[in-house]
Formats: structure tokens, C-alpha cells, sequence
């Protein structure tokens, strides 16, 4: 993966005496030295700076950096801002007044405009932080979407939404919490469906990893035990909350059917609520939600039988899946080939594999196709189809892992941010007419 040229530039400027690395509490106390956090973004960089500003907001772990005096991109918790005064005020800020936002953003981009992203025939759901206040579409949804389509993808997965306005992750996240929004909701499936795509919207609820900066109350979650690099820890759901939740989750696919999608995805990867409750690092509940395997499994088997009642049946359910929480105490792959067939068997239709209940937990690995191996052991373990994902951006090992069964679909994601017609570039290379 070629290194973004803002990374070369910082770390020539920061070697020169003229940039800063400006760190959170949170890096500070992990005593990252500046030599680990360069290193630590030329790795991981290339796979969540573009997706943060295109969004505006990063959740959580990292925060650096500077480019030169008069340009700094900040992360703190679930704000990102540029401040072209910030390295002037190395204060620890949490909230900057910016100046010219869109300019330096511009700028920005276009440092950035050599690196990333990933592909399509199929797009996972990639953050925007197009909505507004209230989640509402916007039409900077159409074009973005619009022009994938356009490009060449045959399904893209819209970016996650919110089933309930407490489990909002972020600013400028889509909301599918009520019906007020279906009419912008019906305008983004029709103006992917007009180029002649599929298209599938992705159903979550951000759990324990929720900021009260988002949404003014406590994040909750199964347990009181925080995630990897969160700020606050959750209150534990009560019983009845849990069960309004999958009420929750299936009036969302309604009003994703109401709104003409194809089909709904469910997110349960990533440290987000469903992959909370089936872990067992953030589940410790003693009663019929947790306490073992099957307990911790319960939640989503009944959020999968209520979003299925919802969809109808011809709209396959889609389960963006944490096969492995890849940290210590937490799901191992092994528990998640075990859960995969219980999901299955409770409706799953296509499994779309990743892992890191931290968050994309392997981000720092350039390797291409991180998820491939995890991916191909769910697809050993259930009949149906299985989507490969992680830093995937040849056409010919796409087309290998296919026809090599190590999976059935290929999803191609931060590569579409920066080249939109990628697939019909992919075609001609491999000689497909698509």
C-alpha cells in the first residue's frame, strides 16, 4: 500500500523541528513515543484518515498529528477538526472554532489523493457524515452513492444507520429511527437503484461505544465494562430495554423496505452492540442475555427473527460479522465459526466477515486481504455466501480468492472513496465486460 504523501511530508517536517505531534490524554497515557505514533500512521492511516474526513469525525483511538505550522488535523473522541492555529496552541483542545473548514479540508483531500480506499462489485458500508442533525439524507448522499454506482458497483452497502436516536454514534450519521426520514431514505435507493445497482442499508446501534458528546446520555451496552480506548463506561441495558431493542431494529428494516432498499445488513462487527452482547470480554450478564455462550447469543438471534419478520420473504438478510475480537478474553475465531452456524440457522443469508471488537482490528496490517483467512473459515462452516473484505485493491487476487473458493463475494471499500469507476476499471484489466 503506498504511503500517503501527508504522512512523508509530516514525518520530514517533524524530523525538521517544524511540525508537532499534539496528543490526547489517551495517547499520553499510553506513553506512545512519536517514533511508534509515525509508524503506527503510516500503517493504519491509509485505512481511516481519508473515511474521517470525509465524514469529519474519527471515534476514538488515535489522535495526532501536524503537517506543517499552519495545517493540523485533530482527532478527539468523536470530533475531528482542523485548526490552522493548533499547533500554536498545543493546549490539549477538545473543541476548535475552524476557519476556513472547507478550504483546509480541500487541502487536505488532496494530500490524501494518492492513498486508500478499497474497491467494489460489492461496497461495504463506508461512514459518510453526510446526514443531517437529525439524520436526515442529503443530497451530497445521492452523488456520493450515484457516482459509485455510476463507477461500476453491482451492490453497495449504505453506510450505518441508527435504529434509535440513543444508539447514535456520531454526527453526521444517517438516521433509520423514523418514519420521517423514509422519504430521504426512498430518494437515496432510488437514485442508486436509477444506475442500476442493488442496494443494501446497514442497521446498528452504537452501544458502549456511544459518546455522551453524541447523544447527551450515558453510552449503554450488556455490561459496565468498557471498550478498548473508550472514554466512558456503559450502563448495563435492562431487560426490557434489550427486548424494546429488537422491536427497534425491526421497525428500522420496515422502513428500509418502505424506503425500496433491497435488503437490510445488520452490524455486529466492530465492537457495536450486537458484537457486544455476543462477546464475551463485554458480556458478563448472569441472566438469559448472557451468563454463556447461547445467553450471549440470544440478543441478536432476536433481533435476526425480528428484522426477518420485517423484510419479507425475498430481501436475503446481510450480517456484517465479527468472526474474532482479536484481543485477550474476548470471541475467538473458533467462537465465531460456533456462532456462525446458530446465526445462520436463525436467518442469516449472506455473511459479510471482518473482526476487532475494538474497531477494524486489524488496521495496521497492509497486507492484502486481512479478512480473507477469517472470512474463509466462516464460509468452511456455513452454506451460505460469505463476503471477503480488508485492504483488497487488485483485481487479480479479488478474482483469485473468488474463484479459489476461498469466498464468495468480494467487498472492495476505501479504494471507491478516491476511485469511484474502479470496477469498470477492474473489468477492462481483467478483460469482463460488466
Amino acid at each position: 500500500m503506498q504511503v500517503s504523501p501527508y504522512l512523508d511530508a509530516f514525518e520530514t517536517e517533524y524530523n525538521a523541528g517544524r511540525a508537532q505531534v499534539v496528543s490526547t490524554k489517551l495517547i499520553a497515557d499510553l506513553e506512545t513515543p512519536v517514533s511508534a505514533m509515525i509508524k503506527l500512521a503510516k500503517g493504519e492511516a491509509n485505512s481511516f484518515l481519508l473515511e474521517s474526513v470525509e465524514s469529519g469525525a474519527i471515534r476514538g483511538r488515535y489522535s495526532f498529528i501536524g503537517l506543517r505550522p499552519d495545517l493540523i488535523w485533530r482527532c478527539f473522541g468523536d470530533k475531528a477538526e482542523i485548526n490552522r492555529r493548533a499547533l500554536e496552541d498545543n493546549s490539549g483542545f477538545e473543541h476548535c472554532p475552524v476557519a476556513e473548514k472547507d478550504g483546509a479540508l480541500a487541502s487536505f483531500r488532496s494530500l490524501l489523493a494518492e492513498s486508500k480506499v478499497e474497491l467494489p462489485e460489492n461496497m461495504p458500508p463506508m461512514a459518510t457524515g453526510m446526514a443531517l442533525e437529525d439524520g436526515e439524507v442529503t443530497d451530497r448522499h445521492l452523488k456520493h452513492y450515484a457516482a459509485r454506482a455510476q463507477g461500476g458497483v453491482g451492490l453497495i452497502i449504505i453506510e450505518h444507520t441508527y435504529v434509535v436516536e440513543e444508539g447514535k454514534l456520531s454526527k453526521g450519521q444517517t438516521g433509520i429511527y423514523n418514519d420521517k426520514l423514509i422519504p430521504g431514505l426512498k430518494r437515496l435507493a432510488q437514485s442508486i437503484h436509477d444506475e442500476g445497482a442493488k442496494v443494501v442499508i446497514q442497521l446498528n446501534h452504537g452501544g458502549a461505544k456511544i459518546s455522551r458528546d453524541t447523544t447527551g446520555k450515558q453510552p449503554s451496552g450488556p455490561w459496565d465494562i468498557m471498550l478498548p480506548n473508550a472514554i466512558e463506561a456503559p450502563r448495563p441495558l435492562g431487560i426490557p430495554e434489550i427486548k424494546a431493542l429488537v422491536v427497534k431494529f425491526g421497525q428500522a428494516a420496515y422502513r428500509a423496505m418502505e424506503a425500496g432498499f433491497d435488503s437490510v445488513e445488520l452490524h455486529g462487527a466492530h465492537g457495536f452492540l450486537l458484537s457486544q452482547f455476543l462477546s464475551p470480554y463485554t458480556n458478563r450478564r448472569p441472566d438469559e442475555y448472557g451468563g454463556d455462550f447461547l445467553g450471549r447469543l440470544a440478543f441478536a438471534m432476536e433481533v435476526i427473527k425480528e428484522v426477518k419478520t420485517n423484510l419479507g420473504e425475498d430481501a436475503p438478510l446481510f450480517l456484517r460479522f465479527g468472526a474474532d475480537d482479536m484481543i485477550e478474553g474476548g470471541l475467538t475465531s473458533e467462537d465465531g465459526k460456533q456462532a456462525a452456524r446458530q446465526l445462520e440457522q436463525a436467518g442469516v443469508d449472506v455473511f459479510n466477515v471482518s473482526g476487532g471488537i475494538g474497531g477494524d482490528g486489524q488496521r495496521s496490517q497492509s497486507q492484502q486481504g486481512y479478512y480473507v483467512p477469517l472470512a474463509t473459515g466462516i464460509k468452511e462452516t456455513v452454506k451460505v455466501p460469505v463476503i471477503g473484505v480488508g485492504n483488497i485493491t487488485e483485481p487479480e487476487y479479488a478474482d483469485s480468492i473468488v474463484r479459489d473458493q476461498k469466498v464468495d463475494l468480494v467487498a472492495f471499500g476505501r479504494l471507491l472513496l478516491s476511485t469511484p469507476d474502479f470496477p469498470k476499471q477492474a473489468a477492462e484489466k481483467l478483460g469482463v465486460k460488466l
